[in-house]
């Protein structure tokens, strides 16, 4: 006789990650109420038309394997015996998405050098399905969330002195991942003036004069320059240890000012007063014969 199918429902239990090998899905129903040999599956990729089937023997759970993924299959089951097959259980589709293996592209832009101690960097970010992050990472140290993802914004920074890479990964919901990098270059501004010493002798006779000194930097010392209030100016020989010679001299007193530069345009003086005298010594007094 034939075989009647009770109200049998047909269910999606789980689905099998799609793969290489292709995509599986396991479906479960309710037992006949009447005595069965067995359940067989038929599926399609249309709904009604079933080009294949399973024989899921006597059982009310089976998996399909196989299957191609993004593609929409429609299953039904029939219960059989000896006497023949049933009619169609409700109809049920399914259909199993590819892995998604293609990584976000992001592109980061930023300046390449500056004094500041923070920055902000800015890019954007695209991927096949969706970019859920951007993330960077400092190789002197900090790492951060960006804001915003398509178009997005990384503020504050902290940068090191020198060279800083600044590395952005932009990442998606199926763990992928796509990464940029660009490289501050930070330049710590030089305040501090250069120290210079001199030295000289205080009066002299002679119309121009040597001076000596030494000057140092916390970076270094690019010149050292002299200027006579009773006029002229030089450039000094040397500079952690220099000599400015051959200064000329004017009639009474000369302030020597000696300057120390250096590379950021800092400086750093000192001074030497010099008199020249050449003022004739006074007639002596009080000669006298010797012996009288």
């Amino acid at each position: 006789m034939k075989v009647l199918i009770s109200v049998l429902t047909l269910l999606i239990v789980s689905v099998g990650a799609a793969s290489v090998h292709g995509a599986d899905v396991t479906l479960a129903w309710d037992p006949n109420l009447e005595p069965v040999d067995g359940y067989r599956l038929y599926y399609g990729t249309s709904s009604g038309i079933y080009t294949q089937s399973m024989d899921a023997g006597d059982t009310t759970q089976a998996t399909i394997t196989g299957l191609d993924a993004d593609t929409t299959y429609y299953i039904v089951v029939r219960a059989y015996n000896v006497d023949g097959e049933s009619g169609n259980s409700n109809e049920v589709s399914w259909q199993q998405s590819s892995p998604d293996t293609t990584p976000p592209s992001v592109s980061a832009s930023g300046p390449a050098q500056t004094t500041d101690a923070t920055i902000s960097i800015s890019g954007t970010a695209s991927d096949n399905v969706a970019v859920t992050s951007v993330t960077w990472v400092s190789d002197r140290g900090g790492s951060g969330t960006a804001q915003g993802t398509t178009a997005w914004t990384a503020a504050n920074i902290s940068l090191q002195e020198g060279v800083n890479t600044i590395t952005v990964t932009a990442s998606d919901a199926a763990g992928n991942t796509g990464t940029d990098s660009i490289q501050v270059t930070r330049t710590i501004p030089d305040v501090t003036a250069p120290t210079v010493s001199v030295s000289g002798p205080a009066q002299t006779t002679n119309p121009s004069v040597t001076l000596t000194g030494t000057a140092s930097d916390d970076v270094t010392v690019a010149s050292v320059t002299w200027v006579n209030d009773r006029g002229g100016s030089g450039t000094a020989q040397g500079t952690t240890a220099w000599t400015a010679a051959n200064i000329s001299l004017q009639e009474g007193v000369n302030t020597i000012t000696v300057t120390a530069s250096d590379a950021a345009g800092n400086s750093g003086t000192a001074g030497i007063q010099v008199v020249l005298d050449r003022t004739p010594p006074a007639p002596p007094v009080g000669i006298r014969v010797s012996g009288l």
